[in-house]
């Protein structure tokens, strides 16, 4: 895996707030037994360090299963939607001038017409579709379009949260229960007073999940990235025309 920017924020942070949980229970299960603590805790957290790198690479697996079905829930992508001319979301004139550079940039393209867009709607947004990716294409530069990365970024780390969020949500009661029922029949192990600890911040996990990792940031912070990329266009026209 490479450890850019993009991977440490986009992939690696989702994986890292997954894992808290597992991090949480071994740790306080290591400290609880006190045997050899300093070497044990060492390894224990390595061993969840690789797992976190493979989360890392699940977690933009979830991210884009679920954008996907956002995607067909929102009736396109935002990139897509943007383009479109019946689109109320996206500057009409701002629009008009961005498909006007498209075509002129990518001229192997034909511009779908508002009428082809009515008769043929799956084959216009394909179109823009291959429009969107040729001009990703051109701005893959993280210098010249440091902007635009930072929005991807953004994009792609609330998309993975997202995508894991189910599964997360599941792996919080799992621990709830186990850490409540050790408190009830292994008090050895599990005092109350632990229980009460661990499972008040698996309890606010949970409702970080359910009340910041929503539909509408998701697609909030997409339509941010999309009206950005689109925005690129009027930076490259000089360059590219």
């Amino acid at each position: 895996m490479k450890f850019d920017t993009y991977t440490l924020q986009a992939r690696v942070l989702p994986a890292v707030i997954f894992m808290l949980p597992f991090f949480l229970e071994t740790n306080y299960l290591i400290a609880l037994f006190d045997y050899q603590i300093a070497i044990s805790t060492t390894i224990a957290n390595l061993i969840l360090f690789m797992f976190l790198m493979l989360f890392a690479n699940w977690a933009r697996y979830f991210g884009r299963k679920q954008e996907k079905k956002l995607f067909a829930k929102w009736n396109g992508a935002p990139t897509t939607r943007f383009l479109r001319s019946d689109n109320t979301e996206y500057n009409t004139y701002q629009r008009n001038e961005v498909k006007k550079y498209l075509k002129m940039m990518f001229n192997n393209i034909k511009m779908p017409t508002e009428k082809e867009e009515k008769e043929n709607r799956l084959e216009s947004d394909k179109k823009y579709e291959a429009y969107i990716s040729n001009l990703r294409t051109l701005t893959r530069d993280t210098k010249k379009f440091a902007l635009l990365q930072i929005e991807n970024r953004n994009y792609g780390m609330w998309r993975n949260l997202y995508g894991l969020k189910v599964v997360s949500i599941i792996v919080v009661i799992v621990f709830v229960l186990l850490n409540s029922l050790l408190a009830i029949f292994l008090p050895s192990i599990m005092s109350l007073a632990n229980c009460v600890i661990l499972n008040s911040l698996m309890i606010v996990l949970s409702l970080i999940w359910c009340s910041v990792v929503t539909q509408s940031k998701i697609k909030d912070v997409a339509e941010c990235y999309a009206k950005q990329l689109l925005d690129t266009v009027i930076i490259l026209k000089d360059k590219t025309l």
